[in-house]
């Protein structure tokens, strides 16, 4: 994740379905309110070696993670836990029951497409380096990153490793996500990930507001007909 990704005004998405993925736990302001559409999902359980991981257990959100995580199930009792598709990476079914599962962020985007959401916005999903930086925190003061138990993090390897691992799981997400009539966008104009429509942040913003007030139209619409039923019911 890129610098990009905490420069941008994430208050303005805290009224919609919000899924946050490992470390970017650090500036979601979760630590109270309603954590109804707060996700925070991960398929990785060295999360828990790193200074942030109090934070994901004492914030208000739903946290969600796979399977692989069983050996920890004990310090975790109110997280959920999701199974591997039993399919390949490359491969969905939809009937199936499961989510994507090479990393956090295919898995992210699975349990979005499953849950209804139709526009699915990618914030931070860059898949590059800047400099030597790998992750947003990196760009923030020195005594603000976050700490490591054991001072040490994948290496750039590792990290290009996953990437492709993701690009392997994307194709099928993105018919997955026709075949549900869902659109995914990617609001990073550099990511590395092209196989999604490019959508600006302040666009989806705009696409994520008008959303929410056809719903709020449809929901009165459906409101004054019912009303309007039920006073015809006692005229008769």
């Amino acid at each position: 994740m890129a610098k990009l990704f905490y420069e941008k005004p994430l208050d303005k998405i805290q009224d919609h379905v919000v899924i946050s993925t490992n470390s970017s736990c650090m500036i979601m302001p979760w630590e109270d309110g309603d954590p109804d559409r707060r996700y925070w999902v991960s398929n990785d359980a060295l999360c828990r070696r790193w200074s942030w991981w109090e934070k994901v257990k004492a914030m208000k959100a739903t946290k969600v993670v796979r399977e692989s995580w069983k050996p920890h199930f004990e310090e975790i009792p109110d997280f959920l836990v999701f199974n591997r598709r039993p399919t390949p990476e490359d491969e969905i079914e939809p009937e199936d029951i499961g989510l994507a599962y090479c990393s956090s962020v295919p898995s992210s985007i699975d349990l979005a497409l499953q849950m209804g959401c139709r526009q699915i916005f990618l914030v931070g999903v860059d898949q590059y380096m800047v400099g030597v930086r790998s992750h947003f925190w990196q760009f923030f003061p020195k005594h603000e990153q976050p700490k490591r138990i054991d001072k040490c993090m994948a290496t750039h390897t590792q990290q290009y490793a996953v990437f492709e691992y993701n690009d392997i799981a994307y194709p099928p997400l993105k018919e997955f996500a026709d075949y549900k009539g869902a659109v995914i966008y990617n609001c990073n104009p550099w990511s590395k990930v092209r196989i999604f429509d490019f959508c600006t942040f302040e666009d989806a913003l705009g696409k994520a507001e008008t959303l929410t007030k056809v719903k709020e139209l449809v929901k009165e619409k459906l409101e004054q007909t019912k009303a309007e039923m039920e006073k015809v019911s006692e005229n008769e």
